[in-house]
């Protein structure tokens, strides 16, 4: 005799209803969890420990699509020179879902040795946390031969000029390595006018087992004072690469004093023009070969003076006789920079 025998289980209506709202909230706790978890922003740095000058590169990242404006970077200008700023985006894919990933890398300058913070980016509604880095003294960068990568000298080819004469003012970088975003000061003054001659020249030069490219920048300078006058060290900022990465270098040359001689007191003519040579030359144009009274002649004349501005050659005035009329035009200039101060 065979004998099936069945067992039954019966859910009620109200617990199956249970069941399904557990699930459900399940469900949405993981979804909600998930997206929780997605919606951040982190910060990193490719290095925590530094030294002064050197470049360090924060990367920010934002696990959501509404980053608005992209980061807030204005709380990092009080500890940091921001150099520079990337961006990229990438989208990921899973089970149906994407998530999009935004990416900033700021390059950043230390202020100042010590502790430094990262503060808090704000990107959207979000913000990252704080990241320490520690910016240690850098000491003096010198190549195998204990030589500095980069120089700057100046030298003046008059350090005792009268009152406006021009002086050459001789500007040469030394390099060894190449140079990044160089930015190089220009010369000023209020005592003095100086004006850049044209082109540079480069050479090459080794000094003490190490080549430098020379590079040579020189202007015309006048002093406008009598007295002592002292041209400021000239200077060049930059980046180079170096064993431990980017670096910012910062080199200047030694100031350059001058004992401007004012104007002696056995000069007195009206007008002081302090040049290398003065010439005047004139010429006469005729309308006719033989011309008549009432007639038109052009008469021209030429006042070279070597080392010189426009402005210092003093004016010529000629009165009209009973003779001749003059009817004067205003004068032309025409300035003449030589390639090298000569």
């Amino acid at each position: 005799m065979v004998t099936k025998q069945y067992s039954l289980s019966l859910i009620s209506q109200n617990t199956l209803k249970r069941l399904f709202f557990s699930l459900m909230m399940a469900v949405l706790f993981i979804v909600l969890s998930s997206s929780l978890q997605a919606a951040s922003v982190t910060a990193t740095l490719n290095k925590n420990v530094v030294t002064e000058n050197e470049v360090v590169q924060l990367t920010l990242r934002a696990d959501f699509s509404n980053t608005g404006n992209g980061p807030d970077l204005t709380p990092l200008e009080r500890d940091f020179n921001i150099l520079g700023k990337s961006q990229n985006s990438q989208f990921s894919f899973n089970l149906g879902t994407s998530t999009a990933l935004n990416f900033w890398v700021v390059s950043l300058m230390p202020k100042s040795v010590g502790t430094v913070e990262i503060p808090p980016i704000q990107i959207g509604d979000l913000q990252s946390q704080p990241v320490r880095l520690t910016v240690k003294s850098s000491p003096q960068l010198l190549d195998s031969n204990g030589n500095p990568p980069v120089m700057l000298k100046a030298e003046v080819s008059e350090t005792e000029p009268y009152l406006q004469q021009e002086i050459t003012l001789s500007v040469k970088l030394y390099t060894s390595v190449a140079l990044q975003n160089a930015n190089r000061a220009i010369p000023s003054h209020p005592d003095l006018i100086i004006e850049r001659l044209i082109d540079d020249q480069m050479s090459y030069q080794t000094i003490n087992g190490t080549q430098y490219q020379v590079i040579t920048r020189e202007y015309m300078v006048f002093p406008q004072r009598s007295g002592q006058v002292t041209i400021p060290p000239q200077s060049i900022q930059a980046m180079v690469n170096t064993s431990t990465g980017r670096r910012m270098i910062k080199v200047q040359s030694e100031p350059l004093n001058l004992q401007v001689i004012p104007i002696p007191a056995s000069y007195t003519a009206d007008a002081w023009l302090p040049s290398e040579a003065v010439t005047v030359s004139t010429s006469l144009t005729k309308s006719d070969a033989s011309p008549r009274v009432g007639d038109t002649l052009v008469w021209t004349i030429d006042i070279k003076a070597k080392g010189a501005l426009p402005e210092q050659i003093p004016a010529v005035d000629f009165n009209s006789t009973r003779l001749y009329k003059l009817y004067p035009q205003p004068p032309k200039f025409d300035t003449q920079k030589p390639l090298r101060g000569s």
